[in-house]
């Protein structure tokens, strides 16, 4: 299934390192509809948001694309250093408290680093 880029953290870890253009082409002709009532759906905020997910290096996803689940994600890059998946680790909230995705966030940046420098992804 394809799920709204905006509501899931390995959506918002990718499109926080797309070129401005891209971006800019992508919100234009999007809505960006609302999965919960968590949901960003003003392209401004989620512009804020993703500056923010560049700035720290992982997204996460507060029960934006599903009520009561949770999620961390960091960027994995390709050999060249282009964006090339997400690494994510997602749970219920009753298992996974808010505080501990600011802790899991900087575990997955660093998986997410070796996994780009060791694993030869190429584009």
């Amino acid at each position: 299934a394809v799920l709204p880029l905006h509501t899931t953290a390995s959506g918002k870890v990718l499109m926080a390192h797309w070129q401005p253009i891209e971006l800019d082409r992508f919100l234009r002709r999007r809505v960006l509809s609302a999965r919960t009532a968590r949901t960003t759906v003003h392209a401004d905020r989620l512009r804020d948001e993703l500056a923010l997910v560049r700035e720290r290096g992982y997204a996460i996803d507060d029960e934006e694309h599903e009520p009561g689940l949770r999620c961390v994600a960091a960027l994995v890059r390709a050999r060249n250093g282009s964006p090339y998946a997400a690494l994510s680790v997602s749970d219920r909230i009753s298992d996974l408290d808010r505080g501990r995705l600011f802790e899991l966030g900087p575990t997955l940046v660093g998986a997410a680093r070796e996994l780009s420098e060791n694993a030869r992804l190429t584009i």
